[in-house]
């Protein structure tokens, strides 16, 4: 008999070209927003599978390109699976957040890295950090174990690395480094490996 958990999920991420403001054309996402399709794209994989959207999933974006100041997106556990169509519903949400703060699960607020921690906290939680140097990810689930963790935030860059300032940051405030192998991988599809693994090794336990 196997029973499933919900190991509740953090995706944390940051780019530092995607504009700040609902300034970008959604006939030209990838030219005009700073790469926000990316993040876009990210918020996608993290929530939806082909029977529905992950209830245990939350997902954090730093934004820190133009004109400032850096603005956090935070898609909730409660966000509409129409929001999560495409890139382009994605970008809109996220645009009509920016305007009234909250629309259908997304919500937007001016705010750094370090706001998001804070956020996140640490109580039971197990930080890791998605990285080309790190211990494999199959080793999270001693880890997780050990810790008696309920939550895992994972840290992960977009379509460049994370600086090695956020990298310090997240270092200091008790992330652990993690690979998913000697390939680098798009963004995205580093997302669908952390929900494969983490399903594989925690969310199905023999009882």
């Amino acid at each position: 008999m196997f029973r499933s958990p919900s190991v509740k999920r953090i995706f944390l991420s940051k780019s530092y070209t995607a504009v700040t403001r609902p300034i970008f054309s959604l006939s030209s996402l990838a030219s005009s927003s700073g790469r926000l399709d990316v993040i876009c794209r990210c918020i996608i994989q993290a929530f939806k599978t082909r029977s529905g959207l992950r209830r245990n999933v939350e997902f954090y974006a730093v934004l820190a390109g133009p004109p400032g100041p850096n603005m956090v997106v935070h898609v909730t556990r409660n966000v509409s699976l129409n929001v999560l169509y495409s890139e382009l519903t994605v970008a809109d949400a996220i645009a009509k957040s920016m305007v009234s703060g909250y629309y259908e699960g997304v919500r937007t607020f001016e705010g750094n890295l370090i706001d998001v921690l804070k956020i996140i906290g640490s109580r039971r939680v197990l930080p890791i950090l998605l990285h080309e140097e790190g211990a494999d990810i199959l080793s999270v689930r001693e880890e997780y174990h050990k810790r008696a963790a309920e939550t895992i935030t994972i840290a992960l860059g977009t379509q460049e690395d994370l600086s090695r300032r956020d990298v310090g940051l997240l270092e200091g405030a008790g992330f652990m480094k993690y690979s998913l192998g000697p390939k680098s991988y798009l963004a995205s599809h580093a997302v669908i490996l952390v929900n494969y693994y983490l399903d594989k090794m925690l969310e199905r336990v023999e009882l």
